[in-house]
This record gives structure tokens, sequence and C-alpha cells, in this order.
């Protein structure tokens, strides 16, 4: 469920003000696949609490995890978590310090998963990554460890830890190396076109030859 009055489907925003593609739901798709989900159903809505509210109903007869993208921050119009405190929601957990993807949040109604992801595409995929790949593994029946299988790499670039957040930089693999791309602004969608690996930056040593390693995810 992708929410905000300014989405519309992917291909349909040229030559329109004040509207955007919607990509994140393509992304968190092509994730759920991977991790052996299936999407039953995709939706796009606005930002109004009454339309919000029914089509939650639907989807959680529909599915057992409900992915809900924007509407996490704290606004007039974010009702992302409201919409499913009538169907009895137990928050797991309602944000976590991380960077990008700080307003993530899990809930669960029953028996049914809620997982809340930031509107911004990036932060969208690098939580869906760290949060929503181990969930569908644990319900598949595979270990979560499967999806957060963090290796050591070395790391060509300079990491910068956040004393306050955990950070993940985006990175590719180039000749066996984690190569840290230019911008990390999780506002722009190319670099995350392009990045196959996430770096935690918390995690980074020290190596010989005055060179750095740290672990990653394939992203």
């Amino acid at each position: 469920l992708s929410t905000g009055t300014e989405l519309v489907p992917a291909g349909s925003a040229s030559g329109t003000s004040n509207r955007l593609p919607d990509s994140v739901s393509h992304g968190v798709a092509a994730l759920i696949d991977t991790w052996g989900g299936e999407v039953v159903e995709r939706r796009l809505a606005g930002d109004g609490l009454i339309e919000l509210c029914s089509i939650a109903g639907v989807m959680l007869e529909k599915a057992d995890i409900i992915v809900v993208t924007g509407g996490a921050s704290v606004g007039e119009r974010d009702h992302a978590k409201e919409i499913f405190v009538p169907h009895g929601i137990e928050w797991l957990f309602s944000k976590v310090a991380i960077k990008p993807g700080k307003p993530v949040w899990i809930g669960r109604c029953g028996g049914k998963y809620i997982v809340g992801l930031p509107g911004n595409p990036t932060s969208a995929m690098v939580t869906a990554r760290l949060f929503l790949a181990p969930l569908l593994a644990i319900l598949v029946g595979r270990p979560w460890q499967v999806a957060l299988a963090w290796r050591r790499i070395l790391v060509m670039g300079d990491i910068k830890p956040d004393l306050m957040r955990e950070h993940f930089p985006r990175a590719r693999m180039e000749n066996g190396l984690a190569v840290l791309l230019p911008s990390q602004d999780s506002g722009r969608q190319k670099p995350l076109a392009t990045a196959d690996l996430l770096v935690r930056a918390s995690t980074v040593e020290k190596e010989d030859e005055g060179r750095i390693s740290a672990v990653y995810l394939d992203f």
C-alpha cells in the first residue's frame, strides 16, 4: 500500500506538476519475490484517513503481511499507523535509530504483520532489506539469519560512523571490494539503482596498509 496524494502509477507522471511516480512498490515487490513471498495486491492511495482505514481492513483479510510506504512521519496527513488502530494493532516497534530509514515500524494484528516503510525510495529499500527480508524468511520457514548474513569486506571510500544512529552507506562491488557510492543522498534514486551492497558503518576496522574493512549485506 503506497500512500500519498502525490503518487501516480509509474510512467504517468511525465508533464504533470506535483506528482511523483510510484517506484517503491516495484522495488519492494521484487524484494518480496526474492525472499519467497508472493504479492497478492499493490495499491496506491491518498492521505485520507477514512479511505485508508477501509483499505487497511480489506488488506488484512487478503494478506499475511501488509507493507505500507509513506505516512510514517509525524504530521497532519501521516495516517499509516493510525489506520490499523481499529483493527487492534500491537506495536512491535515504532522507529529505529538507523540512517537512512528512522521512521520504519512493524506491528501485528492477530497473526498478520504490518511493516511501515518510509516514503523515500532509498530509505524504503534499505529498511525493507533490513527488516522485511528477515521477516519473510521466518514466515516461509527459513532462519532469519539467512537474510542477515553479514560478511566482512575491504572498503574503498571514507566511512564516518554516526554516533547517534546506525548508518548503512550504499556501495557497489568492484573486483572483490566494496566501493562506496559518491552520493549517499537518500533522496536521489540513481545511486539506489547502482548499489548492490549495504555497508554497516559501525563495524569499520583498520586493516594492513591503511585500508579499512566493514561488514556488508547483498542489496
